[in-house]
């Protein structure tokens, strides 16, 4: 009996460094996924902003001062929308040409 009770604590001993070993990689793992998750917003946001910064001074140029409704517009945007917006600037006579809908 004494065998039995022997390998029976070994045996849940085991058990529990592996489980201790997998819960281990699953934290590592969700922390790197974690990291990698946060890289890729923080670059999409970094490109967000560049491109409404682009816009904005695009439109200064082209257009003078712009209104705080035009700003409140341009921070509101979608990354796709300033795209847009920033092709029609290009060829716009005025700013309602570059915001129509």
């Amino acid at each position: 009996m004494e065998m039995t009770a022997r390998f029976h604590r070994w045996a849940r001993q085991y058990a529990e460094k592996e489980i201790e070993k997998g819960i281990e990689k699953g934290i590592e793992k969700g922390i790197e996924k974690g990291i990698e998750k946060g890289i890729e917003k923080g670059i999409e946001k970094g490109i967000h902003i560049g491109n409404a910064v682009s816009l904005q001074k695009l439109l200064q140029h082209r257009f003078g001062p712009l209104s705080t409704h035009i700003l409140a517009k341009l921070d509101a945007a979608s990354t796709a929308q300033l795209e847009a917006w920033q092709d029609r600037a290009l060829a716009a006579q005025c700013l309602d040409d570059v915001f129509r809908p």
